[in-house]
C-alpha cells in the first residue's frame, strides 16, 4: 500500500512536470495541486469542476485502462470534433523521462473519448499547445 502511495505522488510530480511543459496557465497548476483536474474551455477561462461529460470520460477512462493512471488535464473537445481528450502519466517510471521528451516535442499520452461512439475510445497520443489559455489538439 506505501508503494502505491509513493507511486502516485511521484505520478503527481511528473504530471506537474509535464503541465509546466505545456506552458499551462498559473491557475491549471493551483487547480491541479489542490487535487482537482483542470478543464479549459473555450471562453479561456479553466475550470476545476467537471462536467457529467467529463466524469463520465474519466469513468470510462478507469473502466478501459488498466495500471495505475494519472489523468492530468482534460480538453473539451478537439476543434469542434466530438472528442474529449484526458492526458495521462504512464503506469511504468522508467518511461516517464522518455515521454516528459516526447512532451516536450508536443506529444502527450491521452486517452482519447469519442462522444458520439464510446466503443471507438482508444489510447494513443496527440499533439497539443495552449493557446490563449485553451488547451487544443492540434493533430
Amino acid at each position: 500500500m506505501e508503494n502505491k502511495k509513493n507511486l502516485l505522488g511521484e505520478m503527481r510530480e511528473e504530471a506537474r512536470r509535464r503541465l509546466e511543459v505545456l506552458n499551462v496557465p498559473s491557475k491549471a497548476i493551483e487547480i491541479f495541486e489542490k487535487g482537482n483536474i483542470p478543464v479549459t474551455v473555450f471562453s479561456s477561462e479553466i475550470e476545476s469542476e467537471l462536467s457529467s461529460l467529463h466524469k463520465k470520460v474519466l469513468d470510462r477512462f478507469n473502466k478501459d485502462i488498466t495500471g495505475e493512471k494519472l489523468p492530468f488535464y482534460i480538453t473539451e473537445s478537439w476543434h469542434g470534433c466530438d472528442i474529449i481528450s484526458v492526458l495521462y502519466i504512464g503506469e511504468y517510471m522508467d518511461e516517464w523521462e522518455f515521454e516528459r521528451e516526447e512532451a516536450e516535442e508536443g506529444y502527450h499520452l491521452i486517452y482519447a473519448y469519442n462522444v458520439d461512439n464510446p466503443d471507438e475510445s482508444e489510447v494513443g497520443s496527440g499533439v497539443f499547445s495552449i493557446e490563449d489559455g485553451v488547451l487544443w489538439r492540434v493533430s
